[in-house]
């Protein structure tokens, strides 16, 4: 049946046929090999005034001997996507080709082209797609209402539909440029959110979060935003103004004026256990010397938010009290006469660390002893000092991974008293001197008997 070279054939091991077999590299290879060679072949047909290259082509008789390698032909043939990528972005961005207009607030019209925003935002897919909408196309001019955003809004969610990247969209007041720019940032963000265009929404997400971590006091911005801002950045906010409220609301730049009546409330709730009395004192009078708002409205949230008998009253705290405006005089408590010579001396009778020296004038203070996180804390809370890893560190209370200054420890000194070294903070560094609760007293009795 079979003569023997086909038995041969047909018996022959698995492995020695695999190994006669091309393999599909191989064959691959040959067919770009071959198809470089007919390019060379027929590209010398083209006259020498034609002729871009430079190289030397051999004699006819030598063409069957020509041999190219792989990697030289890898070499001779540029990887051209980017340009690719940059043609087909500046096509996109031709005006001419726009065959669509978006419509904002107060007659806005952004030309936009329906095939990039099909392709990017499944609402615009839908829309155009639809048989409803080619037969209103037939009759009237492609517009489509996008909402109340201004046009700059819309024109940094077209262009977010060809380059994917926001563009500066914020058209900054030269009074207020971070007010418009998180009103901005705010409009696209809603734009994302009801248009169900989430790449978007995370693109604004990621930007309002960098923009509160670089300027702390915007949180008040987009915290006054309410229900006009997504609940992800708004949460951001709330978060922000819980874990640093001194920076946040107390600063130079505060916006604690634009916050409404409702949201000011709000905020003292969010806040309840965040700020110290005196501390909400503070801020019902910020808001109310920066804004025009009712003082009967912040002498109510004064007598529901501040409790009065956590304030230590002295005269000084009385005159604060009374100045604020908030309170009635017959609703202070009297003063305190064990408590009207207070000095800061008598407040250091427990356990703490005078820090002093430091180039950084507000990290010099007493800080006393919290006894539940092991570490000392400055009275107003803004600063902490803290061991970890055998190595002491003074830190902003707000962002304790980054320290001002540090210092190793030693068995000698509980808290290290030189030694200290600058991380980026002002020279020179500070000298601590820790004293115990024992210390006060054993002094006491040294005075006495003497």
């Amino acid at each position: 049946m079979f003569s023997n070279d086909t038995f041969k054939k047909l018996t022959k091991p698995k492995r020695e046929r695999a190994q006669s077999a091309p393999s599909a590299t191989t064959l691959l290879r040959d067919s770009f090999v071959r198809t470089r060679v007919l390019f060379i072949k027929n590209k010398r047909n083209i006259p020498p005034q034609h002729s871009t290259s430079t190289r030397s082509i051999p004699h006819p008789e030598e063409e069957d001997n020509v041999t190219v390698s792989t990697a030289s032909l890898t070499r001779s043939l540029p990887f051209r996507k980017t340009d690719r990528v940059n043609a087909l972005v500046n096509a996109l961005q031709n005006e001419s080709l726009y065959d669509v207009t978006l419509v904002g607030k107060q007659g806005a019209h952004v030309r936009a082209s329906k095939y990039v925003l099909s392709c990017r935002c499944d609402f615009f897919a839908d829309k155009f797609s639809t048989h409803a909408y080619h037969q209103e196309e037939a009759e009237e001019e492609e517009q489509v209402y996008i909402g109340e955003y201004d046009a700059h809004v819309i024109q940094a969610m077209a262009d977010y539909c060809v380059t994917g990247e926001l563009t500066d969209f914020t058209k900054t007041h030269a009074i207020h440029p971070q007010l418009t720019s998180v009103e901005n940032i705010v409009q696209l963000a809603r734009l994302a959110v009801d248009f169900n265009f989430w790449p978007l929404q995370m693109e604004c997400h990621q930007l309002s979060r960098r923009f509160m971590n670089l300027h702390l006091h915007t949180a008040c911005l987009f915290y006054a935003q309410d229900k006009a801002c997504p609940t992800d950045i708004l949460r951001y906010a709330t978060c922000t103004l819980q874990e640093c409220p001194k920076q946040a609301l107390f600063g130079e730049n505060t916006f604690v004026s634009i916050l409404s009546s409702k949201r000011m409330e709000t905020l003292l709730q969010s806040l309840a256990r965040d700020l110290q009395e005196l501390e909400k004192v503070k801020l019902l009078q910020l808001w109310l010397q920066q804004g025009e708002h009712d003082l009967q409205v912040a002498r109510r949230l004064a007598s529901t938010y501040i409790d009065m008998s956590r304030i230590r009253v002295t005269n000084e705290t009385v005159t604060l009290l009374l100045e604020s405006n908030l309170f009635d005089a017959q609703d202070i408590p009297p003063v305190d006469s064990s408590l009207s010579s207070h000095t800061d001396q008598d407040e250091c009778k427990e356990e703490h660390v005078v820090v002093t020296g430091a180039g950084k004038k507000a990290v010099n203070g007493i800080y006393m002893l919290n006894e539940e996180e092991d570490m000392f804390v400055t009275s107003d809370g803004d600063y902490t000092l803290y061991c970890w890893n055998e190595t002491w560190h003074i830190a902003a209370t707000c962002d304790l991974s980054h320290s001002l200054y540090q210092c190793a420890s030693n068995q000698e000194e509980k808290v290290p008293c030189s030694g200290w070294k600058s991380l980026g903070a002002e020279r020179p560094v500070p000298t601590c001197v820790w004293k115990g609760a024992q210390d006060e007293k054993s002094g006491g009795e040294r005075e006495e008997g003497s």
